[in-house]
């Protein structure tokens, strides 16, 4: 299958790490090629996080597994306009340019064990909306009510009991 250079490296660019990471993950990629159009689909393997869909021309089989940081590498080294030709077979994904031949191991071990898409688990930590109570628009107001303050305010009942008689 050939691609170009630039429009590989465009569709990886999610799978770049920070610049200030000091040992970035790997981030799996899956290489497909949809038969109908003939176009690559570049897709993050574990979640699917980032998709995107390039013009390529030959054959590709069903899926590659790949790390998308190494392959975002190779694919920016070359000009944009540079045809690479994908060849993949039972180890490792090759990329053939002119006369230079790279090549990544695959990670799915010849496609017979593929990374399962899973959605991303909900994080433990988080509780779910603050619920705020509606302010009581036609609340009774208590005797001894202090409206949520300390201070103390004159009430009946604070009153001497000398001064009823």
């Amino acid at each position: 299958m050939q691609v170009k250079a630039g429009d590989l490296a465009e569709a990886l660019k999610p799978a770049k790490p920070h610049a200030l990471q000091k040992k970035p993950k790997p981030v799996p990629v899956a290489l497909e090629q949809d038969y109908v159009t003939q176009a690559l689909s570049v897709i993050e393997a574990k979640h699917g996080l980032f998709a995107k869909v390039i013009d390529a021309t030959g054959d590709f089989p069903k899926s590659v597994h790949v790390d998308g940081t190494s392959l975002e590498k190779l694919a920016s080294s070359w000009p944009p306009d540079t045809l690479l030709e994908l060849a993949a077979d039972a180890e490792r994904l090759t990329i053939l340019a002119g006369k230079s031949r790279v090549s990544i191991p695959r990670l799915d071990s010849g496609g017979t064990t593929p990374i399962l898409r899973t959605p991303i688990p909900p994080n433990k930590k988080h509780k779910g909306k603050v619920v705020v109570p509606p302010d009581p628009a036609s609340k009774r107001v208590a005797l001894a009510d202090t409206w949520g303050f300390s201070a103390r305010v004159p009430m009946p009942q604070h009153h001497d009991q000398k001064d009823k008689t």
